[in-house]
């Protein structure tokens, strides 16, 4: 079957039909594909090409008995322990693994058989496929399996019983008659029977008669008014409901309304407290308070604003990002305390580690430090030093000797590189508190 798949692709065509009823077992055990839809006007692409390759892949798995896809659940089957890389070929050969390649999947599906393979086990399995094949045509001859062609296929027996069904409907319909003839022994005098034409004359005469019963028409067309009387009904019904809801409403109006004035005179009442408390704080004369409420809310508000601020909250501020961690050639900075008990207000000794890119040739390497206080934002700019590093260089250290100023509490130290400014992270010396 892969063998004329292939040379279909190879010509740049594909079957374009390639099902179960499409593959057909000859009785000496060979397989011919069948059905093909050539008639196409196109050129099939890869990936249909690779479709039908997976479509290929599943009749394979089908034809040996396994399912496309594993089930851990399931229990193997035989195939899967006399050949299970055969088994995993053809699983990937459906599960579309090789594209478009027939040939990579022939050749896997021979290389994977195994004993399978081998001549004498092929012959015995065509000969096992031609006697399997004549006990499923039940012994007809070889020349009476038919192929489906472009048209569509051709049924041989199936269509057979299908034509001999509608024969017995007939003789269904015979059967009726004789119902009636076993009448007319019982009484010869059938010819009244066309009595029954004057039958049909009679209706014509009951179309007046219905004129005397026209009293039980218009009531039927009475029938008629019956629903509309209840549509009336149904549009009396939603009179009432307004009228409730409009009293309903109101009463949630008057409640909001209520909530509201109680509200605000609530607040109207506490503010008219909070006046009548305050006014004896300022009762003391009249132009003294005055002058004593303006003065300190005029001269203090800059003084608090700039340091009595961060000492009212315990918690130290966020040290500012003076620089990205890296720029340009620089890749990292970092900043190390070799003294362990460094505080602020002392000298002390840092470590300046600064790892770049390969500048190719020698040049100059230099690196400040910035000092925050979280208690009064205050930044300090400090000197630092520099190395010429030659160009296949990637790293320098640097020791520097500061002189740190002093903090209220905490004192971050931040490390610059240069000429391309990046920043380390911060080292934080001192109390954490203000």
């Amino acid at each position: 079957m892969l063998e004329g798949i292939e040379a279909l692709h190879s010509d740049g065509l594909n079957h374009g039909a390639l099902t179960p009823e499409n593959v057909r077992v000859l009785p000496d055990g060979n397989v011919m594909v069948a059905g093909h839809a050539l008639a196409t006007l196109r050129f099939p692409s890869q990936v249909e090409l690779a479709s039908e390759l997976r479509q290929a892949g599943r009749l394979v798995c089908q034809a040996f008995g396994i399912s496309p896809e594993r089930d851990p659940r399931a229990a193997p089957r035989a195939i899967e322990h006399a050949a299970p890389a055969l088994v995993v070929t053809a699983r990937a050969i459906a599960a579309g693994n090789m594209g478009s390649d027939v040939r990579a999947a022939i050749s896997g599906l021979r290389e994977t058989s195994g004993p399978l393979a081998g001549p004498e086990r092929l012959s015995l399995g065509a000969g096992e496929l031609s006697s399997l094949v004549a006990a499923k045509r039940g012994g007809a001859p070889a020349g009476e399996i038919r192929y489906r062609g472009l048209s569509g296929p051709i049924a041989a027996a199936g269509p057979a019983p299908q034509p001999a069904a509608p024969p017995a409907r007939p003789a269904a319909a015979a059967a009726v008659p004789p119902a009636p003839a076993a009448p007319p022994p019982s009484t010869p005098a059938a010819p009244v029977a066309p009595v029954a034409p004057v039958a049909p004359v009679a209706p014509v005469a009951a179309a007046p008669a219905p004129g005397p019963p026209s009293p039980s028409a218009p009531t039927g067309t009475t029938v008629p008014p019956a629903p509309r009387r209840s549509w009336e009904e149904r549009m009396a019904k939603p009179a009432p409901e307004p009228e409730d809801r409009p009293t309903g409403g109101p009463n949630w109006l008057l409640i909001g309304v209520a909530l509201v004035v109680v509200s605000v005179l609530g607040l109207g009442g506490y503010s008219i407290r909070g006046l009548l408390l305050g006014s004896p704080t300022s009762g003391g004369g009249p132009g003294q308070p005055t002058s004593a409420t303006t003065g300190p809310t005029s001269t203090p508000s800059p003084a608090k604003s700039s340091t009595p601020t961060p000492g009212k909250s315990p918690v130290p501020g966020a040290v500012p990002t003076f620089a990205p961690a890296a720029a340009g050639a620089v890749k990292k900075v970092t900043l190390i305390s070799s003294d362990g008990g460094c505080t602020p207000g002392s000298r002390c000794s840092f470590e300046v580690d600064i790892s770049f890119s390969p500048a190719g040739s020698r040049h100059a390497v230099t690196w400040t430090f910035k000092t925050f206080d979280p208690c009064t934002y205050q930044t300090t700019d400090l000197p630092g030093g520099s190395i010429d590093a030659d160009g296949s260089w990637n790293l320098t250290q640097g020791h520097t000797q500061v002189s740190l100023p002093g903090a209220k509490g905490q004192l971050a130290v931040v490390a610059l590189s240069g000429p391309d400014v990046a920043a380390s992270a911060p080292v934080l010396l001192g109390s954490p508190a203000c």
